[in-house]
């Protein structure tokens, strides 16, 4: 008996935890951190094999691929990831010769930090979920959604971050908090920098806040991509009656 893609797809992320439960037994944050690090891998499966299935079905072409939108997320996220490569390898191009954008600001670093396929995802994740958020039918207030893809980039990058130096993150943090690492976290990071001098020159710059100017511009530029790739197939009928 076949097993279904999604209850498959939930073992496999499932058995990480599993296997964590047995190794962390006593560190609760630590299999809860790993239980959510994982959710834009678990995306990525389930719109590539939705995408399969429809392909298999003769769908992709057809008159019937525009009413579902888990087809159009696939083919997004597949041209997006391209365009933002090309889009940041032409940014750092002209920072490097002098022409930066008008407002003068150095985005490069920012668009840098984390990879063009969870970019691409992110935005994407972000502006469906920000659909029909603040008060605005079946639409979102622009500024909210750039600062909030940005600020998504921003902590993708520092999740990244503790991930690879094991940096405890707090699981329920309180909301007007200073800072987003615990003081554990901190010291985690002090201690290792003592340790090994090759963490002494790294300095701690990247746990800053970014500011909502910042947020805002990374967020700009990768809507003003999505919304470059970002397609949909429409037919119309025009006044002789044919189908366009």
């Amino acid at each position: 008996m076949e097993i279904p893609f999604n209850l498959d797809n939930l073992r496999r992320h499932l058995a990480q935890v599993t296997l964590a439960r047995r190794v962390l037994s006593d560190d609760v944050a630590a299999r809860q951190k790993l239980l959510e690090e994982s959710v834009y891998e678990v995306a990525v499966e389930r719109l590539k094999h939705q995408a399969d299935i429809f392909a298999e079905l003769g769908l992709g072409n057809s008159a019937l691929t525009h009413a579902d939108l888990q087809q159009w997320l696939w083919n997004w996220h597949s041209k997006l990831k391209a365009r933002l490569d090309t889009e940041v390898k032409s940014i750092v191009a002209a920072e490097r010769s002098g022409s930066r954008l008008p407002e003068g600001a150095l985005l490069s670093p920012y668009l840098n930090l984390v990879k063009a396929d969870r970019l691409s995802l992110i935005t994407i994740l972000e502006v469906m979920r920000l659909q029909g958020s603040g008060g605005v039918h079946d639409g979102m207030k622009t500024t909210r959604a750039l600062v909030s893809i940005g600020r998504a980039v921003e902590i993708e990058y520092k999740s990244q971050m503790c991930k690879r130096n094991k940096i405890y993150i707090p699981t329920s943090p309180r909301l007007g908090d200073a800072g987003y690492f615990s003081n554990m976290g901190y010291r985690s990071l002090q201690q290792r920098r003592i340790v090994a001098a090759k963490h002494m020159d790294d300095g701690e710059s990247w746990t800053a806040e970014w500011t909502q100017a910042t947020r805002s511009k990374i967020g700009g530029i990768l809507v003003e991509c999505l919304m470059d790739t970002a397609e949909v197939v429409r037919t119309a009928t025009d006044k002789t009656g044919n189908k366009m």
